[in-house]
């Protein structure tokens, strides 16, 4: 029988509260957060959701050396996923506040699963900011039931959450330059019928 690895997948789970401790305070350069808060916040919602790798128990008859048997050598892969319709099914209407600490928690919560996301894709050269945070909360915010939304409505929805949080307007080439970001990291795909949202992504780890 299968015996569950917890003291990796509890390994997993700290890297994961490093990476995002140091996505916070030296990039996002906030050190007010409340890291652990934010990190449980993921868990809650289900953006996180992880399963420990299995193992086979080593098994070992007192007979002979000859008769051991060597289990316990093969792992099952646990499984690590983020999904992000989850997340953001899980946020306030921005739409309906003004600037305030409330859309700031918001935003950051956004940018913190973005850096997860980028770093179970492995790309680490993909900067991760708040306009990025913006783009995906507008997007998956009026995008169908197919998790589409053509790429000119999009700039639309974008801008007006954009200016309502900034008080300015966000350039095409921006809206623009943000969206390939995403794109390299998997979390959009663009085509000729615009842009398609990806729901979830999902590593295995031991």
């Amino acid at each position: 029988m299968l015996e569950p690895r917890n003291d990796l997948m509890d390994s997993r789970k700290a890297s994961l509260v490093k990476s995002t401790t140091s996505f916070i305070h030296d990039v996002y350069k906030d050190n007010s957060a409340d890291v652990d808060a934010i990190i449980k916040s993921l868990y809650d919602c289900g953006y996180i959701s992880i399963s420990p790798p299995m193992q086979e128990p080593f098994i070992m008859h007192m007979m002979t050396i000859n008769s051991m048997t060597h289990k316990g050598e093969t792992i099952k892969l646990g499984n690590l996923r983020c999904n992000m319709k989850k997340l953001i099914a899980s946020l306030p209407d921005v739409t309906t506040f003004a600037v305030s600490m409330v859309i700031d928690m918001t935003i950051l919560k956004v940018c913190a699963a973005l850096n997860l996301w980028r770093a179970f894709r492995n790309i680490a050269s993909i900067e991760i900011d708040k306009v990025m945070a913006i783009i995906v909360i507008a997007l998956w915010s009026n995008c169908t039931t197919m998790h589409t939304v053509e790429l000119e409505k999009g700039f639309v929805y974008v801008n007006t959450l954009f200016k309502q949080q900034t008080g300015d307007d966000l350039a095409w080439d921006d809206y623009i330059e943000g969206i390939e970001r995403l794109q390299k990291i998997g979390s959009v795909k663009l085509s000729d019928d615009g842009i398609w949202l990806c729901e979830w992504v999902n590593i295995q780890y031991k």
